[in-house]
């Protein structure tokens, strides 16, 4: 039989529902398209090309253009999506060759620093949170105040929840390390017990009786960043400000770490604690002359 001729979008689409998604877990997935969206953004006609058009030099030029706005960790997930793809089309023999094996990754790009709220910022957000619906409300606001993974977050059951010892147990992270109990406050354990009244679902945080997604929770910290008038604030930088906000209180760093589910307190200081300007100047009124 003749094989058929495909662009590199439509093998694309076939690549990602025949042989990523049957294989890979959906936050890798969201991952690969996000991937994919960033670079036909700027090269859309990308898309239009048939499989065996596509150069290798055409491609480096697409990615060393990408440079100057895209990070260092997006630019790889862009190779690596591309590249695969055309792994199982050499394979179906439908192209000859695979033209991203050999592309380096930019050296100028930037390593995207992730930075948490402030105190001003976190205050306006959750002062956005009131207007949210209430399993939306909860379950940003438990983002927030326990500084788990997403992922952590989304696969979180009331089999997870501890009421009685005031703990979650997260069964399933990216690392081993991340296999952890987190203590909760009060204000957690509350939201939780208000939420279980209205229990409909084993998932905590749920939408028409399936986990949560990863885009939906990327949609509301949008929507509440934009609405309480602040810089852009994604799910991720819900983590870096409960570590910020945890150190500031006087957290040890090895209980931090442990409670984020890190191997290194020195990682964690260095790359998810961000002191405020607010907390700096409380620390420097502490400073009296005699």
């Amino acid at each position: 039989m003749k094989n058929k001729s495909y662009t590199i979008g439509q093998w694309l689409d076939i690549w990602i529902s025949d042989y990523a998604k049957p294989v890979l877990r959906s936050s890798t997935i969201e991952n690969y398209v996000y991937a994919r969206n960033r670079l036909r953004k700027h090269y859309p006609e990308i898309e239009t090309l048939a499989l065996d058009a596509l150069t290798p030099l055409d491609f480096q030029r697409m990615l060393n253009a990408l440079a100057s706005t895209c990070s260092k960790t997006s630019l790889p997930h862009i190779k690596v999506v591309y590249c695969e793809a055309y792994q199982e089309a050499v394979r179906n023999n439908l192209c000859t060759r695979n033209p991203i094996r050999e592309i380096q990754i930019p050296k100028q790009a930037s390593r995207k620093k992730v930075t948490g709220m402030s105190v001003s910022e976190q205050k306006a957000f959750e002062a956005v949170l009131l207007q949210l619906a209430f399993m939306d409300r909860c379950m940003i606001l438990t983002y927030l105040l326990t500084g788990m993974r997403r992922d952590e977050l989304r696969n979180l059951c009331w089999s997870d929840w501890n009421e009685k010892q005031e703990f979650l147990q997260v069964r399933k992270s990216k690392t081993e390390t991340g296999i952890r109990i987190i203590p909760i406050i009060p204000q957690v354990t509350n939201l939780l017990r208000a939420l279980k009244r209205k229990k409909t679902c084993a998932y905590i945080f749920h939408m028409n009786g399936e986990k949560v997604t990863n885009g939906h929770i990327r949609y509301i910290c949008t929507k509440v960043s934009k609405a309480a008038g602040i810089r852009h604030i994604t799910p991720h930088m819900l983590r870096h400000t409960f570590a910020s906000r945890l150190f500031e209180a006087g957290a040890d760093l090895k209980s931090l770490a442990e409670i984020l589910g890190h191997t290194d307190p020195a990682f964690t200081l260095k790359t998810y604690v961000t002191i405020s300007q607010e907390h700096l100047a409380e620390q420097m009124r502490k400073l009296v002359y005699k």
